[in-house]
């Protein structure tokens, strides 16, 4: 992958800011609904759909996290030897992997676990409010399956994927043009 360094530099300005406004968004939700989080959440019963919602809602405030830690550029010795969660097996996938393949392959874990709770939450709801009827969760199912094939086929058809290297302390991925 030869870099041409005018585009990296907007590329990575362009993620920085991405990532800056949503992160920011992100806790600002987090911090301006914690009462009520506390208050309905926490206090009731451990179920189902309080466990898919707490591991989605802080599941992302984790990843993001990661990303911020690598977009920053601000520690790479960390990511180098340590890896960005090195209380978690995901730390040594990275560094058996090499920094940002194992950073790459973090992302799309992280992605697709965050879609997965998302569906779980509808999928759940939209089966309590037809009233537990088997047919809802069948189609709903139906229409999942349909869609994750999709996202299966569109992934393997990008070979270049994985094409992530580390640029000046940033794992870096050509944003593609087409």
């Amino acid at each position: 992958m030869v870099v041409d360094i005018l585009t990296f530099v907007h590329h990575l300005w362009l993620v920085r800011i991405s990532l800056t406004v949503g992160y920011t968004l992100l806790w600002y939700d987090y911090f301006l609904t914690i009462e009520d989080e506390v208050e309905y959440i926490w206090k009731s019963p451990w179920t189902a759909v309080k466990i898919i919602y707490l591991l989605k809602r802080y599941g992302i405030l984790f990843g993001q996290t990661v990303f911020g830690i690598q977009v920053s550029g601000l520690y790479p010795e960390v990511w180098r030897e340590v890896g960005p969660c090195a209380l978690v097996c995901i730390a040594c996938l990275l560094l058996l992997l090499q920094v940002c393949k194992g950073y790459g392959i973090f992302v799309a874990m992280h992605h697709l676990l965050s879609r997965e709770f998302a569906h779980n939450l509808v999928l759940l709801r939209t089966w309590a409010l037809w009233g537990g009827s088997r047919r809802v969760p069948s189609s709903v199912i139906v229409g999942y399956i349909v869609t994750l094939i999709s996202i299966i086929v569109g992934i393997a058809y990008h070979e270049d994927l994985l094409d992530i290297k580390l640029v000046v302390g940033v794992c870096y991925r050509h944003i593609p043009s087409e």
